[in-house]
């Protein structure tokens, strides 16, 4: 699951807490159909062990931490790893060391620098907010995207590979036969769409009976595609779960949210149209180019869907172990 993770360090941490300054920052995140993590701290030496654990996108600090200690010191530490992550640095008071050359040091370590007032706890949310949106326009950059994608649907396609097997292993062998039979003319009807002979895959190399190979083989093979996993694992539960059908029918929107939408970021070109990055895909029906523009909100609409499927699969999996 695509993850945004902020690292606070503040000795009065816990006064954000109570006023739910962190929660709003949590669920502004959360707005980008993103996971939200933010570790927050009342002191450096915490800090430094989660810097050198995890990774974050933005760290937030104060400069006075327990008085003798200065938040610059966790920028320091977090710059000599060449860690490279957005820097928001706030205090109440000018410190000494922001002369005009450390001032000019820190703006090449890419920090920002907030001074609060009286009303602190209402600017620092905004600045907090304004360096999330400029950190998460990479998400939204085509080719980060892409890789996004392809990294989560593949996860899902796991996911969809390990039900099935979860499955196969918990239903009695006769219902293990008609498991196989639903796979083999799910294949056999493929094959056929595509104006091949049943009995030759050339992808294949020598033909094979799905009775000749084990399940957890078959699983292997590139023949049983995601396509035909996600077709077969919704068939079986729908059978299985009849009285939650409306739960576990999960194909068609899959393969519209999830499989087709990972097939046109990975299999087409993308080139530029008035400065912003498209994909030209070919409509096979017209046999005309289509541009395809991905902005912010429909960036967020494919991680919604990733978010989805990752709950709904959870779900279906948790059943699976409870209910067979």
């Amino acid at each position: 699951m695509m993850t945004y993770s902020i690292l606070w360090v503040d000795d009065k941490i816990s006064d954000f807490e109570e006023l739910e300054i962190i929660s709003d920052i949590r669920n502004y995140i959360d707005s980008f159909a993103l996971s939200s993590n933010i570790l927050a701290y009342d002191n450096i030496v915490d800090a430094k062990r989660s810097i050198s654990e995890n990774k974050f996108d933005l760290v937030v600090t104060d400069y006075n931490i327990n008085n003798d200690i200065k938040g610059s010191q966790l920028i320091f530490d977090i710059r000599k790893r060449e860690y490279l992550t957005e820097v928001l640095l706030y205090s109440a008071a000018l410190p000494e060391y922001l002369d005009n050359t450390k001032k000019g040091d820190l703006l090449l370590d890419r920090v920002t620098y907030v001074m609060l007032g009286s009303d602190g706890y209402e600017i620092l949310p905004r600045k907090i907010k304004a360096l999330i949106d400029v950190s998460l326009k990479r998400y939204c950059d085509l080719t980060t995207l892409r890789g996004l994608v392809m990294a989560e649907t593949s996860s899902l396609d796991s996911d969809v590979t390990q039900m099935l097997k979860m499955y196969y292993e918990r239903i009695p062998d006769s219902e293990k036969e008609t498991m196989m039979n639903s796979i083999d003319q799910r294949i056999r009807n493929s094959i056929k769409q595509n104006f091949m002979k049943c009995s030759v895959c050339a992808s294949e190399g020598p033909v094979f009976k799905l009775s000749d190979i084990s399940f957890n083989d078959l699983l292997t093979r590139p023949i049983f595609d995601a396509y035909k996993k996600a077709y077969i694992l919704d068939k079986m539960l729908c059978s299985k779960f009849k009285d939650k059908e409306n739960i576990v029918s999960f194909f068609k929107k899959y393969c519209t949210e999830i499989i087709d939408v990972r097939n046109k970021l990975a299999h087409v070109c993308s080139r530029m149209v008035s400065g912003v990055e498209v994909l030209e895909i070919l409509n096979r029906r017209t046999g005309e180019s289509e541009n395809i523009y991905f902005d912010a909100e429909k960036c967020i609409d494919i991680r919604k869907n990733i978010m989805e499927f990752n709950e709904l699969f959870a779900g279906i999996k948790k059943m699976i172990i409870d209910e067979m």
